[in-house]
């Protein structure tokens, strides 16, 4: 089956990489190195933008340095890329596939495999900072500072669990530190979501230029949020206004003053590093962005085909949508004090701060039929004896799928996991450029509403040295270690 999946080029298999961080490293004096990592950052609105001459400080980069583009992971998402940049292993190595696991839960960190470039570099005696970055919750012992982000629970008494050490929380709490913006206000105002995360990007500045102006380190990674926020929103009036030169709305002009946002914090950066002689600055982002014109729910067409059944709560969420896609998540912002007391509910709208509009999760599947959704892109088979007719059948179905509006194939191509990996998914579908795998509806397919921007397999990378050139985002923690014990300089 497989040789003949593979002569027709409808399935694309992973290898696996045996590569793996050492324990310890010995790690060369006066040697520093400063990530700043652009969550969502495109390099096409960059490129854009310095050629206009509006971004001074990535053209500095960008001349003394290298900027370029390198691969994300499979899935292109933001907890699979950035434990891939944290471990220096493929996504079937550190198994993180999503934000939530197989059993509905949230990922955490101790769900992560493999050791981390920060544990390796606090092993071998250097001070680590890591602050905000993607898949570190609970936060760990290392030798330095460690500040948790998503998927962080919406309980503030886990903040302890946030905070290493704990005692650093007093600092978070002077500072106003928020650590993450709140996304139900997409549902009240837009302005109110666009003004919260502008405020909590700059709390995160204090917090940044505070921990390099009085702390020690050896490597210091922060990870900055708002590029991804905006333009999963505001995409195509970006698009609209780099193409026209049109923005009447003006939500075009808050991504690209983002942008500029993020220019004058890499100048602050720049200005507490001596980028001639020990410190080396890299930024990247875990994946690029694009258009996203239409919806697809694969939920919906696995339900259609008989692949799933959900149970009644799913179809009492599916009415929901039929009757407003928004009065749900309107009903959850409006009363979330209420739902605070009510765990089942508390525990959707965790789901829903976290993850956009998600609502898919295997707890809500009853597993009466072959194969589930995972999350919304990725599929599980659960009948083991059938499980290789299955698989051709979802492969065959799957790439017949069209959209009945243009005609157009919706899969660009299928990615098959390691089927000895438990946490892998068996299968995930990437769209065609302009689609987004989205939650449950009423119809399978519509055109985009909130949501206009969506994800790209393509990350921007940059750097101060310009000595090599990583291709995937896997390379950048080997990278890292070989900086700071002196083999490149």
């Amino acid at each position: 089956m497989s040789q003949s999946v593979s002569r027709k080029n409808v399935l694309l298999r992973v290898k696996l990489l045996k590569r793996k961080l050492p324990l310890r490293v010995k790690l060369a004096k006066n040697r520093r190195v400063v990530v700043l990592g652009f969550d969502g950052a495109e390099l096409s609105i960059i490129e854009w933008l310095m050629n206009h001459g509006m971004l001074p400080n990535f053209e500095y980069l960008k001349k003394y340095g290298l900027m370029c583009r390198i691969q994300s992971t499979i899935p292109y998402g933001s907890p699979t890329a950035w434990s891939s940049f944290m471990t220096g292993l493929e996504p079937e190595e550190h198994g993180v596939y999503s934000f939530i696991s197989k059993d509905g839960s949230l990922e955490t960190s101790m769900k992560l495999k493999g050791k981390t470039v920060m544990d390796i570099v606090s092993r071998s005696g250097g001070r680590v900072i890591s602050v905000n970055l993607p898949m570190t919750y609970p936060s760990w012992k290392i030798n330095g500072l460690m500040i948790s982000w998503i998927p962080i629970p919406l309980d503030l008494n886990i903040i302890e669990k946030a905070v290493y050490p704990s005692h650093f929380i007093a600092t978070l709490l002077k500072i106003g530190y928020c650590f993450e913006p709140n996304s139900l206000l997409i549902y009240e105002s837009l302005c109110r979501y666009v003004n919260d995360i502008f405020n909590v990007e700059k709390k995160r500045v204090v917090l940044l230029c505070h921990l390099l102006r009085n702390y020690e380190y050896n490597l210091f990674i922060t990870v900055f949020v708002g590029a991804d926020r905006l333009q999963h929103i505001f995409w195509k009036y970006v698009e609209e206004y780099l193409i026209t030169g049109e923005d009447v709305k003006g939500y075009a002009r808050i991504v690209l003053n983002y942008y500029k946002f993020l220019d004058r914090l890499l100048g602050r950066v720049m200005d507490f590093l001596d980028l001639n002689e020990r410190d080396v600055l890299i930024t990247l982002s875990d994946h690029g962005f694009g258009p996203a014109y239409r919806y697809v729910s694969l939920s919906k067409v696995l339900t259609d085909w008989g692949f799933i059944k959900p149970c009644r709560y799913v179809r009492e969420i599916l009415l929901s949508e039929i009757i407003s896609p928004s009065i749900f998540r309107k009903f959850l912002t409006k009363f979330s004090k209420v739902l605070s007391f009510l765990p089942t509910l508390r525990a959707i709208k965790t789901k829903l701060h976290f993850t956009g509009i998600g609502l898919v999760n295997p707890k809500f599947y009853k597993d009466m039929t072959c194969a589930r959704l995972i999350d919304f892109d990725s599929i599980e088979i659960l009948d083991e004896q059938r499980r290789e007719y299955i698989l051709m059948k979802l492969i065959n179905y799957l790439y017949r799928l069209r959209d009945p509006k243009t005609e157009r194939r919706i899969i660009k191509y299928l990615h098959l996991c390691n089927v000895h990996r438990t946490e892998a998914p068996d299968i995930i579908a990437i769209p065609m450029d302009g689609y987004k795998f989205h939650s449950f509806g009423a119809k399978w397919i519509k055109n985009a509403q909130i949501y206009t921007g969506t994800h790209t397999p393509l990350a921007m990378f940059a750097s101060s040295l310009s000595k090599e050139i990583p291709s995937t985002i896997v390379d950048i923690a080997p990278l890292i270690l070989r900086i700071l014990t002196g083999k490149i300089r």
